[in-house]
């Protein structure tokens, strides 16, 4: 009788845990959605927005304009001011918390790269980076683009053998997932209320 009291106790107390984690995670979430509801609220409808899952947990980020926030702490905190052009949509790995950033520069002697970077708390750190570099033929008017491929470490450089050498190092830094691109919706209390729900 003792033993079966005892396991029905034992039993109890595991189900009253996993009702409970659940719901915390979940406020968690819900505080992070009201938090950018009325942070978005406040800005202008021509801009846009979109909510990613960078990292593991269930709090999703919030890409505004070209900006990147999180959730921590009870309050919002700014990642990142810049990741891409806004003509040009910005790509993460699901859940790795690894989002590419994309800098263009135009003119005579265009460039660009993708510097791919890691959230590491709270801060994206620069692992890879794709350099472009662009030459004009002089006859043609024509840009002949070339590319290196680059590993970042302690603030140094390392470019790779060849591009195959760096695919193994964004695979390992990122598993089998692919490049999702973010898409952004217009800042209209119409897009918050669908995706800030």
């Amino acid at each position: 009788m003792k033993k079966t009291f005892r396991r029905m106790l034992v039993l109890s107390f595991i189900i009253a845990c996993m009702a409970v984690m659940p719901a915390g995670a979940a406020s968690q979430k819900q505080q992070a959605l009201q938090a950018y509801e009325t942070f978005l609220s406040s800005q202008s409808s021509y801009m846009s927005f979109s909510l990613i899952y960078l990292d593991k947990n269930s709090v999703p980020e919030l890409v505004f304009g070209h900006e990147l926030y999180t959730f921590k702490n009870g309050q919002m905190v700014k990642i990142q001011n810049y990741l891409s052009p806004m003509y040009m949509p910005s790509v993460y790995f699901k859940k790795t918390g690894v989002i590419v950033i994309w800098y263009a520069h135009g003119g005579f002697a265009p460039s660009s790269f993708d510097r791919y970077c890691k959230l590491k708390s709270g801060k994206l750190e620069g692992k890879l980076e794709i350099e472009g570099a662009a030459e004009m033929n002089s006859k043609t008017g024509k840009y002949k683009w070339a590319y290196a491929y680059n590993s970042l470490k302690n603030g140094k450089t390392k470019t790779f053998k060849n591009k195959s050498a760096f695919n193994k190092a964004l695979k390992k830094l990122v598993g089998n997932k692919k490049k999702t691109k973010i898409k952004m919706h217009d800042n209209t209390e119409a897009m918050r209320n669908k995706f800030l729900k």
